[in-house]
């Protein structure tokens, strides 16, 4: 449409047909499939009334700029449009307008729950007639205040659909010249189809389950009593594990600079980590009940009271606990070394030498890119979908663990701590 030089100036969900009237009859399931694969949709753009075009047939609309440009849904308007003060606008203009409008459809895509943009804020007015929602809607514009995302969906927002929000935050950009065009946000949607994976994953030799898994088997070959005692069980213990690792990373002699994203070169920390999980239990699980979880700072007590560490470090809290684990406020790049901690999982996390990284001794499944073992995924820093991709895997990992939604989350930045 745009390439023909035409603005529609009313895009919303009403004014989207969609069907699959072309593979709807089909009675195979492998020729619907095959369908599905090739066009799973067909959509058409209806409701041509407030249209503007380059060129048109009447005399009276002939012109390439008008100054009727206050048409349209209201939470569907561009900004600018509320700025304008009758002031004519031209038909590229216009487009910037329908790519906004586009940008609030895919919104209420991320958003299935909401009827339209800004329902939570409208919904707060005493008084719902168009003057208020207009002057509302307006109002938040003007301070550059994008519409509240559901919490209902933030689960498949974080993990599955993220992606989607580069493109909205795209088309929702506040300076219409920003905005891209219709072109440009098709190469946007085909970059989502073929996204690749900045990171690299390195798999541990052990994990949490290493010790009780080979207990089990040589009991099973008769090797040792049933009852015999797991001295280096790991059992809940990602807490001790975690602040163990991050002393990898912290402090004037711990500091480590991580090798490039070649996993030959990684070799050397792997067998840190994995030595730390085998054999540190021995030492602190005299001090802790393996039937509980702890949180880190109490790992942290426990580990100088049996002391398993070389330093004193302090803790400083990044990100508080009220925001739940699949928020949008909780998607931020760690910095410098933390752990992490969330429904009951554990881990370290950070950023250095340029690289995120992320060290995980839970067993991880192949589904997450894992082989049965703990897993270290590393990315580049320079690369802009890294800190995305990060945040993503682990709200996935959570996901997949049956973390629920509720659960709260907390990041312990680390720092030695100087006397």
């Amino acid at each position: 449409m745009h390439e023909q030089s035409i603005a529609h100036r009313d895009l919303k969900p009403g004014n989207v047909l969609i069907s699959n009237q072309h593979y709807y009859h089909f009675d195979d399931k492998r020729e619907v499939k095959e369908a599905w694969v090739r066009n799973p949709i067909t959509c058409k753009l209806v409701d041509f009334g407030e249209s503007r075009a380059a060129l048109q047939q009447t005399e009276t609309m002939c012109h390439t700029r008008t100054t009727n440009v206050d048409r349209g849904t209201v939470v569907y308007m561009a900004p600018e449009l509320f700025a304008s003060e009758g002031e004519p606008m031209s038909l590229d203009q216009l487009k910037a307008c329908d790519v906004w409008a586009l940008g609030m459809i895919i919104f209420l895509l991320l958003n299935p729950d909401l009827e339209f943009p800004y329902q939570y804020e409208l919904d707060q007015l005493p008084q719902k007639n168009f003057d208020s929602l207009n002057n509302e809607v307006a109002r938040r514009l003007r301070k550059n205040m994008l519409p509240a995302w559901s919490v209902k969906y933030g689960k498949l927002q974080s993990t599955v659909w993220w992606e989607m929000e580069r493109i909205l935050n795209e088309c929702v950009t506040f300076c219409p010249a920003n905005r891209p065009k219709v072109v440009e946000i098709v190469q946007l949607f085909q970059d989502v189809k073929h996204l690749k994976q900045t990171g690299r994953d390195i798999p541990l030799s052990v994990s949490q389950s290493t010790a009780v898994e080979c207990h089990d088997k040589l009991v099973a070959a008769g090797a040792i009593p049933l009852n015999k005692g797991i001295s280096n069980d790991a059992t809940n213990s990602c807490a001790f594990l975690s602040v163990l690792i991050a002393d990898l990373f912290v402090g004037q002699s711990g500091n480590v600079t991580l090798p490039a994203l070649d996993t030959a070169k990684w070799s050397v920390l792997v067998k840190q980590i994995d030595k730390i999980v085998l054999t540190m239990p021995n030492r602190f699980n005299l001090f802790r009940n393996i039937e509980r979880m702890y949180d880190v700072s109490e790992a942290y007590a426990i580990l100088r009271k049996a002391n398993n560490l070389s330093r004193e470090f302090e803790f400083t809290e990044e990100l508080v606990s009220p925001h739940h684990v699949f928020s949008k406020c909780a998607a931020s790049e760690p910095n410098n070394t933390a752990i992490y901690s969330c429904g009951g999982y554990v881990f370290v996390l950070g950023c250095k030498s340029n690289q995120l990284f992320l060290v995980d001794t839970h067993p991880i499944s192949a589904q997450l890119g894992g082989m049965g073992n703990g897993l270290i995924k590393v990315y580049p820093v320079q690369d802009s979908e890294s800190s995305n991709q990060l945040c993503a895997w682990i709200w996935r990992r959570l996901q997949l663990s049956g973390v629920p939604e509720t659960a709260q989350q907390s990041i312990l930045i680390l720092d030695e701590l100087l006397r």
